[in-house]
């Protein structure tokens, strides 16, 4: 076989198997979407930069600005931690207003998740007047106002029973308590049978005793045909009119009362069987009364309530108008806007906040490295002059890293962070460290702004030098056992942050969340709008 045919064959088994690599490797045309489960993690933000090793020897130390010493944390020849207090100056004001602005900050994070809140409740209520009244909701104010009917017919169904009551209790009255009080009979003028100093009541008594005869006769009637209809403005017209007669009979009875009350009469034994009689049928009929006014009261009420709910029916199956659609779109956009408007009142909380805290860490003076006290020039209650030395931190056979932050990521950070440290040098195995210093003005390197930063190692190891490049992970904030998802689960849109929340029916709902911390982990915490275990999908995934 010649050097020519070698080759070309060679070039050919190079093209079969890249096709067939190929053929077997190609992606799929659709791409599947996979759950992803709420789950409780710890969320990490952390930095990572790269520094130079340098050896410290001696720190000066001084306040940036006067004030009065309320604090001596140590002593000369104490040894001390990176980052531990030394000097603390009178805050005044100041420590309340910080705690003023934490408080402030607090509310406003409330204040946002109620906005939050009315923003979903906006958002569901305008795509239920888009996609209009479920069935089901149908059905339940179907069932409401069988309910509602129910109820009224049977206050209907009780006031037989309550006019019949009403007229036995009248007729007791009428023609039994006031018996031997009156001579006459039904169709004739009644006349007193008793004497009295009330001639004005009992002249009244007398007629109205003819027209108590009347409006038994009529309620009489009135329970006699009640019981026997039906029609419901019938029965609505006789409820009125045995309302009517049985105030007829109290006007008698309270006549008759009144005539007899004189104390003149008081020591007559006849007028004070009368007097109890009297005061027995009014208590009788003043009951009767009652019943009847709140059946009528029921019934009243009961038919606007029917009447509210046909109407409601009416406006579910009728749906949304295009009027009560813009509307409904102008609410969400309102509650939209509140929220906006909220993010930006936290954000100046958070600056607020950020503010105060850093004024107020000038008023304490921190150990930078770990080291022995070798001079404290300050005593309680004296004046600190500024930029002058207070203390001097000497750290024997002490190296140190210096690193430079980029300004977006400086505000993460605070003086006693943890650092995890691996040296290009020494190969993976990693150190502890801490911030001791974070320099507050800024270093211009390329055109763009930094900060120094000063790590201090926490353990020792020969191999160790100065000059080390140190690749730097520092980790700024922690949360612990919360609620997160992955970042590629979230979609960020002018009305919030959502997820495709998948249902017991395996369906995808597109949900509003709040979130907190994002991580530099990839995990994101998860305020409100999911419980643990709930599933989304893996949106952001390819």
């Amino acid at each position: 076989m010649n050097r020519r045919l070698k080759i070309s064959i060679i070039a050919a088994v190079f093209v079969i198997g890249g096709g067939a690599v190929y053929l077997f490797s190609k992606p799929s045309s659709e791409t599947q979407k996979s759950a992803t489960a709420v789950t409780k993690s710890t969320v990490l933000q952390d930095v990572s930069v790269t520094g130079k090793t340098k050896s410290v020897s001696r720190v000066d130390l001084a306040f940036e600005r006067s004030g009065r010493v309320s604090l001596l944390a140590v002593k000369t020849g104490d040894i001390v931690k990176a980052g531990q207090l030394l000097v603390q100056l009178e805050t005044g004001e100041l420590a309340a207003q910080y705690r003023q602005a934490e408080s402030s900050l607090a509310g406003a994070n409330a204040q946002r998740s109620n906005y939050a809140a009315a923003l979903a409740a906006q958002q569901a209520k305008l795509d239920e007047v888009i996609s209009g009244t479920r069935p089901e909701e149908i059905l339940l104010a179907q069932n409401d106002i069988q309910t509602a009917k129910q109820t009224l017919t049977n206050y209907y169904g009780d006031t037989a029973n309550t006019i019949a009551d009403a007229h036995q209790k009248s007729d007791d009255a009428v023609r039994t308590k006031t018996l031997g009080m009156f001579s006459g009979s039904p169709g004739s003028l009644y006349s007193a049978t008793y004497g009295t100093c009330e001639e004005s009541a009992k002249n009244q008594a007398q007629v109205l005793r003819g027209s108590a005869d009347k409006a038994l006769a009529k309620m009489e009637i009135d329970a006699q045909e009640i019981a026997l209809t039906t029609d419901a403005v019938r029965i609505d017209a006789l409820l009125s009119d045995a309302t009517l007669q049985i105030t007829i009979i109290k006007q008698f009875l309270d006549a008759t009362r009144t005539s007899i009350s004189n104390q003149c009469l008081q020591n007559d034994t006849t007028i004070a069987g009368f007097r109890s009689n009297v005061n027995l049928a009014l208590a009788g009929v003043v009951t009767a009364q009652a019943s009847l006014q709140t059946l009528q009261q029921n019934i009243a009420s009961q038919k606007l309530v029917l009447n509210k709910l046909e109407n409601t029916l009416n406006l579910k199956k009728a749906g949304a108008l295009p009027q009560q659609i813009d509307a409904q779109r102008a609410a969400v956009a309102q509650a939209q806007a509140n929220l906006k408007a909220q993010d930006a009142q936290i954000s100046s909380a958070v600056a607020t906040v950020q503010l105060y805290g850093a004024q107020l860490g000038k008023f304490s003076l921190r150990s930078p490295i770990a080291g022995t006290v070798t001079f404290l020039d300050i005593q309680r209650g004296e004046i600190a002059a500024p930029n002058t030395t207070v203390a001097t931190i000497i750290a024997p056979n002490a190296l140190e890293i210096e690193a430079q932050i980029p300004e977006v990521d400086v505000s993460k950070l605070a003086v006693g962070n943890s650092v995890t440290i691996t040296f290009d040098a020494i190969g993976s195995t990693p150190f502890d460290g801490i911030i001791s210093f974070i320099d507050p003005a800024e270093t211009i390197i390329d055109g763009v702004v930094n900060y120094k930063v000063k790590i201090s190692l926490e353990t020792t190891d020969a191999r160790v030098k100065s000059g080390l490049t140190a690749n730097l992970t520092i980790h700024a904030q922690r949360r612990e056992n919360v609620l997160t998802l992955p970042d590629f689960t979230l979609s960020e849109e002018d009305a919030g942050v959502f997820v495709q929340k998948i249902g017991a029916d395996g369906t995808a709902q597109k949900t509003l969340v709040t979130i907190g911390m994002r991580g530099t982990n990839g995990l994101v915490e998860i305020l409100s709008g999911l419980t643990e275990n709930e599933k989304v999908e893996s949106v952001g995934l390819k």
